[in-house]
């Protein structure tokens, strides 16, 4: 096993494919009906990028699939919607993340691989030390319910997403080993 499995290290997307199509096998021969996701990508701006590993991710992606089988193996590709500017994935942003995954399944053969959005959400995390939301994040919580439902009504658009998964239900509570941003995701606080 390699330690920090991801396409930001050393990991090609054929070790990944490998251990895709390894794991699939051994899922579904106990589980037949199991849905295999692969990927848990994030932003996919090839001509936009916002950090490195940004474009590494593309071709991440397109390594994984160009490994014979792979896509034979998975049932759908997981996407986290995320810039590494810290901002929400506005629709611009969707659009172009959205045409590149369609665009590197294309490449492949692979014209309509169900996505789920496994991961996306915003904080609304106050940087106590700027006095305001901060760039990295910085939402209000109202700014953070119109991005929810923004998100809804864009994947509603799109009929290749059959699924989105909101990070996360609650706020994480304050002696949390989890970073302050990262507390502050959630969609109710208690």
């Amino acid at each position: 096993n390699v330690q920090g499995f991801a396409y930001r290290n050393d990991c090609s997307g054929a070790m990944y494919a490998k251990l895709v199509i390894a794991a699939s096998e051994a899922v579904k021969s106990a589980q037949p009906n199991a849905i295999i996701l692969a990927g848990a990508f994030n932003s996919m701006l090839k001509d936009q990028v916002v950090a490195e590993h940004d474009t590494k991710a593309v071709e991440f992606c397109s390594d994984m699939l160009a490994y014979p089988g792979t896509a034979e193996h998975i049932d759908a590709v997981s996407f986290h919607p995320y810039h590494n500017d810290g901002k929400y994935s506005d629709e611009s942003t969707f659009s172009s993340d959205l045409e590149n995954v369609k665009k590197i399944f294309a490449s492949a053969g692979v014209l309509d691989m169900p996505i789920w959005f496994t991961e996306f959400g915003s904080s609304s995390w106050y940087d106590e030390d700027q006095g305001s939301h901060s760039y990295w994040y910085g939402y209000t919580v109202e700014e953070q319910a119109a991005n929810l439902v923004r998100m809804g009504i864009m994947v509603k658009s799109e009929p290749q997403i059959e699924k989105m998964i909101y990070y996360t239900f609650s706020n994480y509570e304050i002696g949390s080993k989890i970073s302050a941003k990262e507390k502050q995701f959630g969609m109710v606080t208690y």
